[in-house]
């Protein structure tokens, strides 16, 4: 199981790089939903801690 954070989601460049990585995991079989879970910030939107404790709640006990 893997969790990304992406934390700059409002930087260009960042972004980008971030499809790019989620395109390698797809290529290497780390699918998102499935084995890929990702978290999202960006400086207008900060973490959501709550959201994030309900994810790990139901990947480690689905």
């Amino acid at each position: 199981m893997y969790l990304e954070h992406c934390g700059k989601v409002d930087d260009p460049k960042y972004a980008n790089k971030m499809v790019k990585r989620n395109n390698c995991y797809s290529r290497r079989g780390i699918i998102l939903g499935d084995s890929l879970f990702m978290s999202f910030e960006s400086e207008r939107y900060p973490l959501d801690t709550r959201a994030l404790d309900k994810l790990i709640d139901r990947i480690i006990s689905p």
